[in-house]
């Protein structure tokens, strides 16, 4: 099958198609020889649109899902070029996007960094390779120039990259499990007469229902929940030796390397936002002091309350008697003070002559 075709079948509006054709692209990116990069363009313009149709919550995790599958299957000698493809996609057509298709393409975003990461272990971070995805994403998400990337794509790859990492790095230990498979539900939804029906039944059942039998089957549901969401206890010494493996994934991940391009984007940017940005959510992340990574940065400490007020107060002093603050000479400061004082009146004064006014007002005579 052609590109086309593929890109026909994967931006149509009926689901069955989409779904068909998603399958079929799995085995052709496998089994073809390696395209140009204007195909694998092509063919994620047609995938950016399966997204783009796709409706309600969990076809949509699925979905994304199964795209960031592809790279996690894909061959190694394709894999660069549809990594790059699906960036110059994305930051393409972003900003057509609506407000009610943000978060699924954020999402689509983070699976596609958790698999494109599991990709690179799988391979053992071999260093050509390695190269070429630092160099795609500073040359599109992570790009200094805002113009070409939608600072949105920026931002959120800052907020999701640690934590993807993580879960790729430690993927199969405890606390660590790989997702599981989103259950498929159907996108069209039912008629309203069908619902109105199965409302209806339902209601109707639970009246028949014994309020009691019913109560009881609540708290036996709620206690199965508690005991499936209490995590696993680990003893002392399972915890050291989670650690120990912990730290020898750690030696044997380039994580330097994967965040350089974060560290050349905070030190070639003048946005400051940005930089404050990739400080705080990347660099300062306690994750990498734990980890013993040199591209940690310790986060600032902030400022007291009391600090704050302090600093305040002096910036109004200074404000008000700036000649003051700065040094000058005390005699300008003298000779201004008596400029001052000749320039007050007395309270005596001033009531003499508000005596002196009314007197020669009275003198006019009143009405």
């Amino acid at each position: 099958m052609s590109t086309s075709a593929f890109i026909k079948q994967l931006a149509t509006h009926d689901k069955p198609t989409r779904d068909d054709a998603l399958e079929k692209l799995g085995s052709f990116l496998k089994h073809s020889k390696v395209l140009p990069e204007l195909q694998y363009q092509k063919l994620w313009k047609g995938l950016f649109y399966a997204m783009w149709h796709c409706d309600k919550p969990i076809p949509q995790q699925h979905l994304a899902l199964q795209l960031g599958e592809l790279y996690y299957n894909i061959p190694e000698t394709k894999f660069i070029p549809f990594f790059r493809a699906f960036w110059v996609v994305i930051t393409r057509e972003w900003k057509d996007l609506d407000k009610w298709r943000v978060d699924k393409f954020l999402m689509l975003i983070r699976k596609i960094l958790n698999k494109s990461l599991a990709k690179l272990k799988s391979e053992d971070y071999d260093r050509d390779l390695l190269e070429k995805y630092i160099q795609v994403l500073s040359e599109y998400p992570l790009h200094i120039n805002d113009i070409i990337v939608p600072r949105t794509i920026t931002y959120h790859l800052c907020d999701i990259y640690t934590d993807e990492l993580e879960k790729v790095m430690f993927s199969g230990l405890p606390g660590f499990e790989e997702e599981e498979d989103y259950e498929e539900e159907d996108e069209v939804s039912a008629p309203i007469e069908k619902k109105t029906r199965d409302t209806d039944n339902s209601d109707d059942e639970a009246s028949d229902t014994d309020p009691e039998t019913s109560d009881e089957e609540d708290e036996g549901e709620n206690t199965e929940n508690e005991s499936e969401e209490e995590p696993i206890k680990l003893s002392a010494e399972e915890e050291t030796a989670l650690w120990k493996t912990k730290m020898e994934i750690i030696h044997e991940t380039p994580i330097d390397k994967l965040l350089s391009p974060f560290v050349s984007l905070k030190k070639d940017t003048s946005n400051k936002p940005l930089k404050l940005k990739i400080q705080e959510a990347v660099l300062a992340d306690p994750r990498l002091g734990k980890w013993k990574v040199k591209s940690y940065r310790k986060p600032k400490p902030k400022p007291k309350p009391l600090q704050v007020l302090q600093k305040q107060l002096y910036e109004q002093i200074k404000y008000k008697k700036g000649k003051a603050v700065t040094g000058e000479d005390d005699d300008e400061l003298k000779d201004e003070d008596e400029d001052d004082d000749d320039e007050v009146i007395s309270e005596s004064e001033a009531d003499n002559s508000d005596e002196e006014e009314d007197e020669e007002w009275n003198g006019f005579g009143t009405i």
